[in-house]
């Protein structure tokens, strides 16, 4: 839509009396964040007229949400563990759409489901198309996918790794990764059994307007977890948050309920003034 009164019209013509949840979205690079799943057709004009510019209007999919990142090199394809991250500010998938509030992997599948079957679906073509027309894709393919059943639906394609996936498929990767990546998708990738959980401290007015410069303590009493700075700054010795998400931690555990509660336990030994994070990060589908 490229206006405000065309989404009015589509809105009221398409979903206006449908119970489903409506999605809007901003057509364009909105860091995760220019989305809503509106459920009703006010709510749904009202985030459009705040949003603005052109809008990409959708019915709201529902399945259990999982996200595939491949290393590719022309036609040759490996993938990673499948990751979910955890897209709702509050607990319970509740308030706004942000980049990412935490994420687990790996994901266990549906029955009739398998990590092979969705690269046949929704990788593996792509690469081949491209690398038949002359322009071998090199690098990672990282698909977002809503699984209802047996049947997927892509919500997103993206030509990187994911944020805050990649947080938690790092410190599972059992190889050399700087070799894959030299030769991306050659050999399988190697992973060490369990699992990891990220958990991402948030600055207060996160998404809509983080509160910046705020002191962090606890930086170093964190133990066995992998603290992936996001938005900090050094000011002299001090580490201040220098943005919406502001540290993630990841720790690694042998499922997934040992791994998030070892995350749960470095972030709460992390403050700041205003601090914010989910307490449900792999504990919901």
């Amino acid at each position: 839509m490229e206006s405000l009164r065309d989404a009015e019209r589509v809105i009221a013509t398409h979903f206006a009396q449908s119970d489903a949840p409506i999605v809007v979205k901003a057509d364009r690079l909105m860091a995760g964040k220019g989305v809503q799943v509106c459920g009703t057709a006010d709510e749904a004009v009202a985030f459009a007229a705040t949003v603005g510019g052109t809008l990409v209007i959708e019915r709201c999919v529902r399945g259990v949400e999982v996200s595939l990142h491949v290393l590719v090199d022309g036609a040759v394809c490996a993938p990673l563990p499948l990751a979910r991250d955890h897209k709702r500010l509050l607990d319970g998938d509740r308030g706004p759409n942000t980049g990412g509030m935490g994420a687990i992997a790996p994901v266990r599948l549906p029955e009739g489901v398998s990590v092979d079957g969705l690269m046949d679906r929704c990788v593996r073509p792509i690469a081949v198309a491209l690398a038949s027309r002359g322009t071998p894709f090199r690098g990672v393919i990282f698909a977002g996918l809503m699984l209802d059943g047996a049947n997927p639906t892509v919500l997103e394609y993206n030509a990187r790794f994911g944020d805050p996936e990649t947080e938690v498929l790092m410190p599972l990767i059992a190889d050399d990764f700087v070799s894959h990546l030299l030769e991306p998708g050659h050999a399988a990738v190697r992973v060490h059994r369990g699992a990891a959980a990220a958990v991402v401290l948030a600055a207060r007015g996160y998404p809509a307007a983080p509160e910046t410069g705020r002191p962090i303590v606890g930086l170093d009493r964190v133990p066995d977890c992998h603290l992936f700075h996001a938005g900090t700054r050094r000011e002299g010795s001090q580490v201040v948050t220098n943005g919406g998400r502001v540290v993630v931690v990841t720790a690694r555990g042998d499922d997934v309920a040992e791994a998030r509660a070892r995350a749960y336990q470095g972030a709460l030994r992390i403050s700041f003034d205003g601090a914010q994070f989910r307490r449900d990060i792999g504990g919901v589908a």
